[in-house]
């Protein structure tokens, strides 16, 4: 794959769709070393970086599906015959769904890392210059955090009692570009530790964090605000010690605090997932209407046929269950009727956008869930009080300012503010990665049984296909790739 760096970024530019969603011109220069004597040209760049973001293999469609699908929120009847790896946990090194989500993401890395090289010596003020910097360095740390999830164990299973050196492969660290570097040099990396790809990850964040302005007017791309709430879930994902923790609540605050980004009211909040989602939305991917890909939008997944998608992934009768009758977001789950009877329900958080079924802009993080960071945090530190005013929030926008929230005793509330984030944020792609950064067990019954009462699979964390296998077309051509076991 690495052989292919200076392929992929000679087409970054030339893409249209990225364009669009970001209100840019269109742009068909094509990429040389010259290109990065231009601050222009690297604004491109980064554009194309976004606009790959956007693939169907990435934030597009499936980074948001598989570990939706291999949680215990929904469950895929196969009608489709799509994401059946993920969803049965029959993964291979084989899969197609892996090796493109690997593709597609060193393909934005890369892109990042011509900018981060280049944007120092091109003509510009040093306002655009950090700006930009911090920008390609932001972009880049969410994606080697999102290689981290899918690739590695989590870090709290790695470097905890039961982790062994398995257990701690990273992903590979690739920070020099094949631009301006020998190709060599960057074609066969070594995965690097999963505590030293958190290391960069935070380091990279927190430098982006002192380069990017506070007014920026778009949400589609890597703000102040974008990485701060970034920094917020990667210390909670780290979590090795109060500090962690503590530093959950710093930026978690800091973009609340801001006023960059405001709750949907109760009334407007189903309706809201017809639109950008703008208001609530701290880093988002705008789709428009003419970037409709037809059966491949992520919520053709979703929808019924009778509403134009396949209908694959339905929820599950515990996630059913979960959400009380009173509760806004039980009106996202819709019975499917065939006259008056209901033959099954399906998910309609992604009914489709501009009057295209299924077209989705992605929010790649909202503001929900930074408040759920920081209630998270709270409980764990044990600053109980704190944590209930920021669940408050949360479920008073789900039933309504008069409502008042029945805690549990305080030893349970971590479990709680998690109960309360698996029917927030479900189909957003989290929930796996919840369930096996916290020690659970993934427990999903068969839709097939009657009153779906009988367990279909029992996934502990720290098995082996919890996680992807690195694709088998990397391993064969970098003999440096070590494979995750069992692949």
């Amino acid at each position: 794959m690495y052989q292919k760096y200076i392929i992929w970024i000679l087409m970054m530019v030339s893409l249209s769709g990225c364009k669009q969603f970001l209100d840019q011109p269109p742009h068909d220069e094509v990429l040389t070393e010259d290109v990065f004597t231009s601050f222009s040209n690297l604004e491109s760049a980064m554009i194309g970086a976004y606009s790959t973001m956007q693939d169907v293999e990435y934030y597009g469609r499936n980074f948001v599906i598989m570990p939706s699908v291999s949680g215990d929120n929904i469950y895929n009847n196969l009608r489709s015959n799509r994401f059946v790896e993920s969803a049965t946990y029959s993964r291979t090194a084989e899969d197609a769904n892996a090796r493109d989500l690997w593709i597609s993401a060193y393909q934005v890395i890369n892109s990042c890392n011509y900018i981060i090289e280049a944007v120092g010596s091109v003509e510009a003020s040093q306002e655009e210059k950090d700006r930009l910097k911090g920008e390609a360095l932001a972009v880049r740390s969410l994606v080697f955090f999102d290689l981290a999830r899918m690739y590695s164990q989590p870090y709290t299973y790695a470097y905890g009692p039961q982790g062994n050196a398995d257990d701690k492969l990273g992903i590979p660290i690739v920070t020099q570009d094949s631009l301006t570097v020998s190709v060599d040099d960057v074609k066969f990396p070594y995965r690097s530790s999963t505590e030293t790809v958190y290391d960069e990850i935070i380091d990279d964040l927190e430098m982006a964090v002192t380069l990017l302005p506070d007014v920026y007017p778009s949400k589609n791309r890597a703000t102040l605000f974008a990485t701060q709430g970034l920094l917020s879930r990667v210390y909670l994902y780290r979590n090795i010690d109060d500090a962690d923790l503590n530093n959950v609540v710093k930026y978690a605050t800091a973009v609340i605090d801001a006023g960059y980004s405001s709750l949907y009211p109760r009334d407007a909040f189903v309706s809201s997932w017809s639109t950008n989602g703008e208001r609530e939305a701290v880093w988002t991917l705008e789709f428009i209407a003419d970037q409709d890909r037809g059966a491949d939008n992520l919520g053709s997944m979703f929808l019924p046929a009778v509403l134009g998608g396949y209908g694959d992934l339905r929820p599950t009768r515990f996630l059913r269950d979960s959400i009380d009758k009173q509760d806004i977001r039980s009106q996202l789950v819709i019975p499917e009727l065939d006259n008056e009877d209901t033959i099954g329900y399906y998910i309609n958080k992604y009914p489709g956008q501009s009057g295209v079924p299924g077209l989705t802009s992605p929010r790649i993080i909202r503001l929900a869930e930074i408040y759920l960071n920081r209630a998270e945090a709270y409980a764990r530190l044990g600053m109980y009080d704190l944590a209930k005013q920021d669940l408050t929030v949360i479920i008073q926008r789900a039933y309504g300012d008069s409502y008042t929230p029945t805690f549990p005793p305080d030893d349970e509330l971590v479990d709680f503010v998690l109960a309360e984030r698996r029917i927030e944020l479900y189909c957003e792609g989290h929930r796996s990665f919840d369930i096996f950064r916290t020690g659970g067990v993934m427990v999903r019954y068969d839709w097939q049984s009657e009153n779906m009462q009988d367990i279909d699979f029992i996934i502990k964390t720290g098995a082996w296909n919890t996680i992807l296998g690195i694709p088998q077309r990397e391993i064969d051509v970098n003999p440096n790739l070590k494979q995750n076991p069992r692949y």
